[in-house]
C-alpha cells in the first residue's frame, strides 16, 4: 500500500518547498473522529462551502466528487494524455486497494501490476546491466546518467546509459504519444464513507511525479543520443514532447502538480539548450525547432488554482477539523513545538469554535488570490499577490501569539475561532513565491528560445550577433522581453569579442543586474544565466 503524503514534506522532497510554504498538513489515513458527529458544526453555503452540491450521505460537500467532475469535463479514453502515461510508468503508484476505483473513472481495465513499465530507480535489473549496488558501481552509473543529459553522446560512449534507454524504449515511445493527446485528467482516490476530511485528509492526491519525472529525464537523455547519432528529428520530438508532457501535468488544480509541471519544464530546457549550444544543427533546423517551440501552448493560468483546487483542500480540511479530526494537526509542529500542538488539539476538542467564520475566511482569501491572478501585467501581478502574502504573514503571526497565549487558559470561544482560523488560513501558502517561481520558469524558457536563435545565426554566419536585434525577424519572430523588468527590455546579452561565445542573463527576480552572478556565486545573485563558451559550440 502506497504510505500517506503529507504536503509539506512532499514539496520538499521534489524540490519545490518555497520560504514560508504550506501548512504541514498531514494525510494520514487514521484519522477518524471520536464521536460520530451530531449535525454539521457549520452551514453549506457559497459563502461557506464555496459548493453546496455534491454532498455526501451526511450532507457535507463532497470536494472529490465536485473537482473530479470539473477536471474530467470533456475527457475520453482516446483524448486523454494520462491514458498513455500510465501505460507507460504502470499502476505502482497507485494504493492497490483504490485501482479498481481509479481506472474505471479513467474509463480503462485496470493495469497489470507486473509489466514492462518505466523504473524511477535507473537500477537492475536490466537486460545487459550489471546488478548496481550503492558503492563505485552505483557511482559510475550516476556520472554517466549526468554526462547523457548534459551535452550529444553516441551509444559506444556510454554502453550503460545507451541499454537503459532501449531497455525504455517502449515505454518512452507511449510517453511521446501521449503529449501528442490534448487533454490530461487523473481523477482523485475515494475516501472511505467515513472520512472526516475526504479530500485532504483521506483522499490522497495521484502526482505520478517519481515515474513522471524518471520519464523526463530519459528523454532528455535519449535526445542527446539521437543529437550524437545524427538523427536530429527525432531529437527534438523528445525535447517538445518534455515541455507538452509539463504543460498536462500543470493542468491539474493543485499547486503540487503545478510545482511538478515546472520542475518538469526545467529539464527540457536544458535540453533545449544543449541541442542548441552543442547540437551542431543547420541554421534551417535550428529555426524550425525555435518555431515550433514557439507554437508550444502556454501553461495553463494558476487563477483555476485558487478558484478551485486549492480552495477546496483548505475548505475540506478545515471541515475535518471541525468534525474531530484534530490528528490533522500534527504537521504543525513545523510552527509549534509537540507539546503546544498537543495544548491546541485538546482547545480545539473543549472549545466551540466559529467555523462558519473560518470558512468565509478561506473563501475571502481564495478570492483575493484569484482577482489577483487576472492582473494582465505580471510585474502588477507579482506586487499584488505580495501585498496579499505580507498581510497574511502579518495576521499568521499575530494570531499564533494570541492562540499561544490563551491555550493553557479557560478560552473565549470567539477569541479562539479568530486566532485559529488565521494561523491555520493565513498559513495556506506564499504565494508570491509560487508566482515567482513561474515567472522564472517562463523567462528561463524564453532565454531558451533565445538561445537557439542565436545558434541559428551562428550556424549561419560563423559567428554569434554583436546585438539580439540581429536576429528579428530571421532567426526569431521578435525579442521576449525579459519579464523581470519593471519596464519593457530585452535580457542583457554580451557576446565575446569574436562571436564564439556570449553570456545571455534574464535580471531574475530581484529586478536588479547583478552582473549576471547567480545563487551559487560569491557574491550571490539572481541573475538566470546561460553562457556559451567557445568550446561548447559544434560546428554544422
Amino acid at each position: 500500500m502506497t504510505a500517506p503524503i503529507d504536503r509539506r514534506e512532499f514539496l520538499v522532497s521534489t524540490g519545490a518547498a518555497v520560504a514560508g510554504g504550506w501548512a504541514a498538513v498531514s494525510l494520514a489515513a487514521d484519522e477518524r473522529p471520536e464521536a460520530p458527529a451530531k449535525g454539521l458544526p457549520f452551514r453549506v453555503s457559497k459563502e461557506t462551502t464555496y459548493i453546496t452540491e455534491p454532498l455526501r450521505p451526511d450532507g457535507s460537500p463532497d470536494y472529490v466528487a465536485y473537482l473530479d467532475a470539473t477536471m474530467s469535463r470533456g475527457i475520453t479514453p482516446e483524448n486523454n494524455a494520462a491514458v498513455l502515461y500510465l501505460k507507460a510508468i504502470g499502476p505502482g503508484e497507485i494504493p492497490e486497494e483504490k485501482r479498481a476505483a481509479f481506472f474505471a473513472k479513467l474509463g480503462i481495465d485496470p493495469l497489470p501490476a507486473e509489466g514492462k513499465y518505466i523504473d524511477g530507480r535507473f537500477g537492475a535489473p536490466f537486460p545487459d546491466l550489471p546488478d548496481l549496488t550503492p558503492g563505485s558501481d552505483w557511482q559510475r552509473f550516476e556520472k554517466a546518467f549526468d554526462r547523457a543529459g548534459e551535452s550529444p553522446w553516441k551509444s559506444a560512449d556510454l554502453p550503460a546509459i545507451a541499454r537503459l534507454l532501449e531497455h525504455n524504449a517502449e515505454a518512452l515511445r507511449l510517453i511521446v504519444e501521449g503529449t501528442k493527446r490534448p487533454e490530461y485528467y487523473l481523477p482523485l482516490f475515494d475516501a472511505p464513507p467515513d472520512a472526516v476530511s475526504p479530500l485532504a485528509g483521506e483522499g490522497f492526491f495521484p502526482h505520478l511525479i517519481g515515474d513522471l519525472r524518471s520519464a523526463v529525464r530519459l528523454l532528455v537523455r535519449q535526445a542527446m543520443l539521437h543529437i550524437g547519432e545524427g538523427r536530429t528529428a527525432e531529437a527534438m520530438d523528445d525535447l517538445l514532447a518534455c515541455h507538452l508532457l509539463a504543460r498536462h501535468v500543470a493542468r491539474r488544480s493543485f499547486l503540487v502538480d503545478r510545482l511538478i509541471g515546472t520542475a518538469f519544464e526545467q529539464i527540457a530546457r536544458s535540453g533545449d539548450v544543449a541541442l542548441a549550444q552543442q547540437g551542431g544543427l543547420s541554421a534551417d533546423e535550428l529555426r524550425g525547432f525555435g518555431a515550433r517551440l514557439a507554437d508550444l501552448p502556454p501553461f495553463p493560468p494558476i487563477i483555476d488554482v485558487y478558484m478551485h483546487g486549492e480552495r477546496c483542500f483548505q475548505l475540506d480540511f478545515t471541515i475535518g477539523l471541525s468534525r474531530g479530526g484534530r490528528g490533522m494537526l500534527k504537521g504543525y509542529e513545523f510552527l509549534w513545538d509537540r507539546d503546544t500542538v498537543e495544548r491546541v488539539q485538546d482547545l480545539l476538542a473543549n472549545t466551540d469554535l466559529d467555523w462558519n467564520a473560518s470558512l468565509i475566511r478561506i473563501n475571502e482569501l481564495h478570492d483575493a488570490l484569484a482577482d489577483a491572478t487576472r492582473i494582465e501585467s505580471r510585474a502588477a501581478r507579482r506586487v499584488a499577490v505580495g501585498r496579499i502574502d505580507r498581510e497574511n504573514e502579518k495576521r499568521m503571526q499575530a494570531a499564533r501569539v494570541e492562540l499561544e497565549r490563551i491555550v493553557d487558559r479557560k478560552a473565549v470561544p470567539a477569541r479562539v475561532s479568530k486566532a485559529f482560523t488565521e494561523v491555520v488560513v493565513s498559513d495556506v501558502m506564499m504565494t508570491s513565491s509560487f508566482l515567482t517561481a513561474e515567472d522564472r520558469r517562463d523567462a528561463q524558457f524564453d532565454l531558451a528560445r533565445i538561445a537557439v536563435a542565436l545558434a541559428a545565426h551562428r550556424a549561419e554566419h560563423g559567428r554569434h550577433p554583436a546585438s539580439l536585434a540581429d536576429l528579428a525577424p530571421k532567426q526569431i519572430a521578435a525579442i521576449p522581453d525579459d519579464l523581470f523588468r519593471e519596464k519593457p527590455q530585452p535580457p542583457v546579452y554580451r557576446p565575446n569579442d569574436d562571436g564564439t561565445g556570449y553570456v545571455l542573463y534574464s535580471v531574475g527576480p530581484n529586478g536588479k543586474d547583478d552582473d549576471a552572478r547567480t545563487i551559487g556565486d560569491e557574491p550571490a545573485g539572481d541573475d538566470l544565466v546561460i553562457r556559451n563558451l567557445p568550446s561548447m559550440a559544434v560546428e554544422p
